[in-house]
């Protein structure tokens, strides 16, 4: 969090420059204790709203979010200093800005109306981030609650840690009520507490820092848990966190912001996480559907094998050369959807979309990213740029509000309708 304990008060650096300092420190060190991801998995999100609503949320700070309901397309620029954090809820869409008081800088849940035509922002409450920084709040059912997720370094809360939280409502501050158990798909819990000692900021015209003064972050139990894949999604009655390393995913109810469903995609065995560090980013994007499903995309389920394997022969020459041939390799994809009504995975629904199966290189394909627009086409940059998907569907801000529905992505046939009705098939049990 880059906090810097001061008497009984926090200070921290603002909320867009931690997520950017982040992004840089993990970049040039490339950290990957175990507590530590080698890198977030990061991507826009989607959000499909009751009455045939869409809309399309940046990651990317101080970029506008595009929404569509009732008839109309709205850009809807991030609040002042603000932008991270989107989500929407009942026809209202927050997101987290910060302003600097002095010395101290604070951070503020912004909400604002879709429904009402020439809404404004509106800050609701400050949130309080001692122990630790939301970036990603979602109105829960139970009033005045939020769920509160941070893929970094987490919430702590006395002897325990998670990477998500309950905050409350008290007044016009947002407060941590509760930690959030976020289970391992074995045993026993996939977070804990850990401590890192840092110096606090020495008093204006001393030379010399104070003594160390703890810092506590949550960390994972066991390599493969840190849910590196940013940002979650939400589909039916679930905000879905997950690890981009292992397919782990983790279905929070949004009545009461609880985790009730641990998924292990690939069904890996606890043995095979300390295995997989020759492979970054195994799933590698996954968006809600306007059918109330979760649709995934991975690699080929043959990496994970050769993963484990190029960790036995590590540093051998053969698993250089192996490293290597992957790197130049064609790539293939395999997509998945995620039914939370039943939590089946039917494997291969190409029949419902168009969808990719083979692109970049292993090494270029840890970019890959999709949305599905408001058509429910799938739109991904196997042949581009990210940048090149928003300025083919007019998400890059610089068309018009109306441009997404009459120029930015082309009319197709409707899929069929006796398909898109009829029953999943192949589909699993998830393993727990």
């Amino acid at each position: 969090m880059f906090l810097k304990a001061r008497r009984d008060q926090f200070y921290f650096i603002p909320y867009q420059a931690f997520l950017i300092a982040w992004l840089i420190l993990i970049g040039l060190t490339g950290l990957n204790a175990q507590g530590m991801p080698p890198s977030p998995k990061l991507s826009d999100r989607v959000v499909w709203m009751d009455g045939g609503g869409w809309a399309h949320l940046p990651f990317l700070p101080g970029s506008p979010a595009k929404v569509i309901l009732n008839g109309r397309t709205e850009a809807i620029p991030p609040p002042p200093s603000g932008g991270n954090g989107w989500s929407i809820s009942d026809g209202t869409i927050f997101a987290l800005s910060f302003t600097i008081d002095g010395e101290r800088e604070r951070i503020w849940l912004n909400r604002r109306s879709l429904v009402n035509r020439g809404s404004l922002w509106e800050r609701m409450a400050e949130v309080d981030c001692a122990g630790g920084i939301p970036l990603f709040l979602f109105p829960l059912k139970k009033e005045g609650c939020y769920l509160a997720l941070n893929w970094a370094d987490g919430f702590t809360e006395k002897e325990q840690a998670s990477f998500a939280a309950i905050f409350g409502l008290r007044g016009e501050r947002l407060l941590l009520d509760s930690l959030v158990d976020m289970p391992s798909p074995f045993s026993g819990l996939a977070t804990r507490r850990a401590t890192i000692p840092i110096h606090e900021e020495p008093a204006r015209g001393v030379d010399e820092p104070k003594p160390l003064v703890p810092r506590y972050i949550c960390e994972v139990t066991m390599p493969g848990l840190h849910p590196s894949l940013w940002a979650p999604a939400s589909v039916g009655d679930y905000v879905i966190l997950a690890s981009s390393k292992t397919a782990i995913l983790w279905a929070f109810s949004t009545e009461d912001g609880r985790c009730k469903r641990v998924i292990n995609l690939e069904g890996l065995n606890a043995e095979d996480f300390p295995r997989l560090g020759a492979m970054n980013h195994y799933l590698l994007a996954m968006q809600p559907t306007a059918n109330g499903t979760l649709l995934l995309v991975t690699r080929s389920p043959e990496v994970i094998p050769a993963a484990i394997e190029v960790s036995r022969l590590a540093g051998k020459a053969a698993s250089r050369e192996m490293l290597s041939r992957w790197a130049v390799s064609p790539a293939s994809l395999r997509w998945l959807e995620l039914d939370p009504a039943t939590w089946k995975v039917e494997k291969d629904p190409t029949y419902r979309w168009p969808l990719p199966e083979s692109g970049e290189t292993f090494e270029q394909l840890s970019r890959f990213q999709f949305i599905l627009d408001q058509n429910g086409r799938v739109r991904g940059n196997l042949k581009g740029t990210w940048s090149d998907v928003l300025a083919e569907t007019g998400l890059d801000g610089k068309q018009g509000d109306t441009a997404i529905t009459e120029k930015g992505v082309p009319d197709h046939p409707e899929q069929d309708k006796k398909v898109m009705a009829s029953p999943s098939t192949g589909s699993t049990p998830i393993p727990r």
